[in-house]
C-alpha cells in the first residue's frame, strides 16, 4: 500500500514538472519559450495588416495604423527551429503589399520591421 502511494506521488511529480516546462516557466535566470517581439514602424500612408508566414500558412499578428509604430507579440509556435519565417505588410485598402527576406529568429528575440512611405523601401531585422 505505502509503495503504491509513493508511485502514485512520483508520477504526479514528474506530472507536474513536464507541464510546467510546457508553459514558459522559468529555468535558472532564463525562461523558456519567451515570445518574441515584432516592433513594427509604419512610416506609409496606409494602416498595415501585419503577417508572419512560417511553413507556408499566414498568422495575422495585428493592425498598426499610418504613421505610428506598434509593438505585436509573434506566437511560439510561429518560431520553428530550421524554417523560414517572412513577415508581411498588407495596406488595408491599398495597392501592393511587403513581403520580407527569410528572417532567423529565437525565443526572445526582438524583430523590427520598417514600413517605408514606398513599400519597396522597407525592411526587416532582428535585434
Amino acid at each position: 500500500m505505502k509503495k503504491a502511494m509513493l508511485l502514485a506521488a512520483a508520477g504526479m511529480v514528474l506530472l507536474l514538472a513536464a507541464c510546467a516546462s510546457s508553459r514558459g516557466v522559468q529555468v535558472g535566470s532564463q525562461a523558456v519559450d519567451r515570445p518574441v517581439a515584432v516592433q513594427v514602424h509604419n512610416e506609409n500612408t496606409s494602416d498595415m495588416d501585419i503577417y508572419a508566414m512560417t511553413g507556408g500558412q499566414f498568422v495575422r499578428l495585428g493592425t498598426v495604423t499610418a504613421m505610428s509604430s506598434d509593438t505585436l507579440s509573434l506566437p511560439t509556435t510561429a518560431v520553428r527551429r530550421g524554417s523560414d519565417l517572412r513577415l508581411l505588410a498588407d495596406p488595408i485598402g491599398g495597392f501592393g503589399a511587403y513581403l520580407s527576406d527569410p528572417v532567423l529568429v529565437s525565443t526572445g528575440d526582438v524583430i523590427v520591421m520598417r514600413i517605408g512611405t514606398d513599400l519597396a523601401q522597407s525592411s526587416v531585422i532582428t535585434q
